[in-house]
């Protein structure tokens, strides 16, 4: 018996799928990549990419941070929600940064922040990004990392666009708090995490609060790029009024931001739905 090529077969009744010559769907998991070594301490990025890229093709990028305190971050922890961004046709790389249980202070996360950007454009061969498409995305303190960074350094990053996953913008309203709620993080006693963010209590200290606020980078004619702003209103631990001044400062100064507010969510929680990642996913479509 002599078979036809494969594709010429057919028979009644029989349906068609289309394949995707990317196969988006399956995934690959590229660990603990070092981008940088600094104080003797390596630095990793964990990265999603397609398992068979079109090989003469260049996908965009997302990095992202992952909220801690700025102590010791959980590595591993946003990697199966980033998931569905591999799935959509992005590269994705979540970064860990020198942390507070081991020292660090401000600015040295955005430092590293910097140099995960800068590592991935030089390699931008070996994983094909897109590096004209790269997008920064944070949660909490990896949200304030992610800011600073888009605000301070994208005349050289090249940043086109940012996520901020309630992070805090103001450091002198912490404890500027209705008596319903009790604050985590705004206490600048020892041991605290803002404490050991800034080496101390520097609550009266107005330029190092200044330099640590990405409202001071914020004025009319800058590079920077349109903004993605997720809050819960039930957030007792960094208040939503933060990220109404970073949208109101935003938009004063005539640059693009979208600001939306998730009803009855806490800080970290009832975040990773269908419905607040489809807003995300349409922002990285209209941007990437």
């Amino acid at each position: 018996m002599e078979l036809k090529n494969p594709w010429e077969e057919s028979i009644d009744g029989m349906h068609v799928l289309y394949g995707n010559l990317e196969d988006q769907y399956r995934i690959s998991y590229k660990p603990d990549i070092v981008y940088a070594e600094k104080d003797g301490t390596k630095l990793h990025l964990q990265m999603l990419v397609m398992r068979d890229p079109i090989k003469t093709k260049k996908y965009p990028l997302i990095l992202y941070i992952t909220g801690s305190g700025w102590q010791t971050q959980e590595r591993f922890d946003r990697l199966p929600q980033l998931v569905d961004f591999a799935r959509e046709g992005y590269l994705v790389a979540s970064m860990e940064y020198r942390n507070t249980d081991n020292g660090f202070q401000f600015p040295s996360q955005i430092e590293d922040a910097e140099s995960a950007v800068l590592f991935l454009k030089k390699h931008a061969e070996d994983y094909q990004i897109d590096t004209e498409r790269i997008a920064i995305w944070g949660d909490s303190s990896g949200a304030h990392t992610a800011v600073m960074t888009a605000l301070i350094d994208n005349q050289e990053l090249g940043l086109k666009c940012v996520v901020d996953f309630f992070g805090p913008v103001d450091f002198n309203i912490l404890n500027d708090w209705p008596t319903t709620f009790k604050t985590c993080l705004g206490s600048w006693g020892k041991g605290e995490p803002i404490n050991l963010f800034f080496g101390g209590d520097k609550s009266k200290n107005d330029e190092i609060l200044k330099q640590a606020s990405p409202l001071t980078y914020i004025s009319k004619g800058k590079k920077i790029p349109p903004f993605l702003i997720i809050h819960g209103d039930h957030d007792n631990t960094v208040h939503i009024h933060h990220s109404i001044e970073l949208y109101q400062k935003l938009k004063e100064n005539c640059y693009q931001a979208e600001f939306y507010v998730v009803r009855n969510a806490a800080h970290g929680y009832q975040f990773w739905t269908s419905e607040i990642l489809s807003v995300v996913k349409r922002f990285f479509n209209a941007y990437l």
